[in-house]
């Protein structure tokens, strides 16, 4: 249904270099705002470089 379609899930892969992280994220922040999705959360998975980044998509017009 459309409510499952409405949150969406990425996981990031945090780069070794913490100082590419933040241009990463930038980016990833970007992405999501250029198709008017609204950040809700972005939890770093305890014991992995991973960044789990949920947008809700209903601001969006696609599909």
């Amino acid at each position: 249904g459309a409510q499952s379609e409405r949150y969406r899930d990425l996981c990031v892969r945090l780069p070794a270099d913490e100082d590419a992280a933040p241009v990463l994220l930038r980016e990833v922040l970007a992405e999501g705002a250029s198709r008017g999705w609204k950040l809700l959360s972005a939890v770093k998975e305890p014991g992995a470089d991973v960044l789990l980044v949920t947008w809700d998509t209903s601001g969006s017009f696609a599909g």
